[in-house]
């Protein structure tokens, strides 16, 4: 019997990523062209979009090991996201030139990244009580 295949789109936590990753496009098309800033903002870029990969694989995912290894990816994706961005901004106070992320912005960048490592506690939570049943 075949499957049903969940869409990812409609969770709460793909959604909030989906978000973040807008965000830092919106961010990343502000950014010089100085070749080290260029390669942060990729691997951001790209470590959102792998995120979103994984967390698509883990809401389909049905044997519990194998999911809370795909949560545990995703909560080291959010961690080197989270990196890039404060590197990002801490490059931007620096710089009297160029502002990539305003004091402004911060607090969206920092809400968005709060509310995706609950959205992971809570999956993480609940895939530990299925396997101790």
């Amino acid at each position: 019997m075949a499957r049903t295949i969940r869409n990812a789109g409609s969770a709460p936590i793909y959604r909030e990523t989906e978000n973040l990753m807008l965000l830092c496009i919106e961010m990343v098309e502000r950014t010089p062209n100085s070749v080290g800033i260029r390669q942060l903002s990729k691997r951001l870029i790209d470590t959102l979009l792998d995120g979103l990969t994984v967390i698509g694989l883990a809401l389909n995912e049905e044997d519990p090991d194998s999911k809370l290894e795909l949560i545990n990816s995703f909560y080291l994706q959010m961690r080197t996201v989270k990196t890039c961005i404060d590197t990002l901004k801490e490059w931007s106070n620096r710089s009297s030139h160029t502002r990539i992320i305003s004091n402004k912005q911060m607090p969206h960048f920092a809400e968005s990244l709060k509310e995706i490592s609950k959205h992971i506690k809570n999956w993480r939570s609940k895939v530990l009580e299925q396997q101790a049943c």
